[in-house]
């Protein structure tokens, strides 16, 4: 039984870590990429979630609206690859993993079912 419950604390502290872990990460995004320029348009980020699976690390970006998305559509892609590879390339440095990181823009509008215009893993 008490290996059990030791096995059970350690596990829920292992949790507490990573979400620990998650939570700084996105602070971390807001604060240093909170808006992605590509030279003519500026894309504002409204939130970043970050997922430390055990396969891959998920890296949503999240824009508001049809504003978001038409600031989107408005910019340039291969500029916008080279920031979400940049992204992608802090957070393996910061997690010290090289797992496989997927980069996803997510349009958040109230009412609606959320579209994913751009999923791309480095």
């Amino acid at each position: 039984m008490k290996k059990i419950v030791i096995l059970l604390s350690l596990c829920l502290s292992l949790t507490a870590f990573a979400s620990k872990m998650e939570k700084q990460l996105e602070k971390e995004l807001e604060s240093k990429y909170g808006a992605l320029n590509d030279g003519k348009v500026t894309l504002h980020i409204h939130e970043y979630d970050v997922d430390l699976e055990h396969n891959k690390i998920k890296v949503e970006l999240e824009i508001k609206g049809k504003d978001g998305l038409k600031t989107f559509d408005e910019m340039d892609k291969a500029k916008f690859d080279e920031v979400a590879g940049n992204i992608a390339k802090y957070v393996k440095d910061q997690t010290k993993k090289t797992l496989p990181v997927e980069v996803i823009v997510k349009v958040d509008e109230d009412f609606v079912e959320h579209k994913y215009p751009y999923n791309k893993t480095f």
